[in-house]
């Protein structure tokens, strides 16, 4: 009886382990699509080498 009740909390633990790991992944595609988005917009602004060699630096 023992054994059946810790395997069904065994698996209670994976299920929600399962979920969580797919909340993470979740949050960590969201995250990389603001840093991207983020990237994208300070890019064309951000001087290139021949802005900074245009200034004698």
């Amino acid at each position: 009886m023992r054994t059946q009740y810790l395997e069904g909390r065994l698996a209670e633990a994976v299920a929600v382990s399962d979920s969580l790991r797919k909340d993470v992944d979740a949050m960590a595609e969201w995250i990389q699509r603001i840093y991207d988005h983020l990237d994208s917009s300070v890019a064309p602004s951000a001087p290139t080498e021949n802005c900074s060699q245009e200034r004698g630096e």
